[in-house]
C-alpha cells in the first residue's frame, strides 16, 4: 500500500467544468462557430429506429433526441446524457464543404449522419443555416480547436 502524504492532497476538490465554457463565437472567413451550451440531449435505445421522430441517428440502436417531446416505443429506453455531449453551431455557405465533407449532399434541417472529424466521432445535422455538431465531452476542446484551424484554410 501506499501512502501519500497529506500536504499533496488538494485541499478542495478538482473544479469541473463544461468543455467550451470559455469559448465565445468566431467568425473565420463567411463561416461563424459558436458553442451551444445547455443543449438537452438524450440518448434513446431502441431496436426500430424509425419508430422515434426527429431522433439523430448515432450508431445501431443508439440514437439522439435534441427535445423532450419525442414519443418513443415501449420498448424504447431514454437516459438523458446532456453532461456528456457539446454542440456546436457552424454557419455560413456550405458548412459541409468547409469541414472538409464537400462531396456529400447538403443535410436538410432535422438530417443527419455520424461520421469522423479530426479522428473524433462527430453526429452532424442540418440547421436552417447550417449544421450542428454533436460530440462527446472528451473530444470537445480537440474539434474547436481542429474547427478552427480548418475554416482558417478553407477562408484563404
Amino acid at each position: 500500500m501506499c501512502d501519500v502524504p497529506a500536504e499533496t492532497a488538494p485541499a478542495s476538490p478538482l473544479p469541473r467544468s463544461r468543455p467550451l465554457n470559455r469559448e465565445a463565437p468566431r467568425r473565420i472567413g463567411a463561416w461563424q462557430i459558436a458553442p451551444r451550451p445547455h443543449q438537452p440531449i438524450r440518448l434513446a435505445r431502441s431496436r426500430d429506429p424509425l419508430a422515434i421522430p426527429g431522433a439523430l441517428y448515432r450508431a445501431p440502436g443508439e440514437l439522439l433526441l435534441l427535445t423532450d417531446e419525442a414519443e418513443l416505443p415501449a420498448a424504447a429506453q431514454l437516459h438523458d446524457m446532456s453532461a456528456a455531449f457539446c454542440c456546436i453551431d457552424v454557419t455560413g455557405p456550405d458548412p459541409l464543404a468547409a469541414i472538409g465533407l464537400g462531396n456529400l449532399e447538403p443535410l436538410a434541417p432535422g438530417d443527419s449522419l455520424t461520421t469522423r472529424l479530426a479522428d473524433i466521432r462527430v453526429t452532424l445535422c442540418g440547421t436552417g443555416d447550417g449544421l450542428l455538431l454533436i460530440t462527446e465531452n472528451h473530444s470537445a476542446d480537440w474539434l474547436w480547436n481542429w474547427l478552427l484551424a480548418r475554416l482558417q484554410v478553407a477562408a484563404i
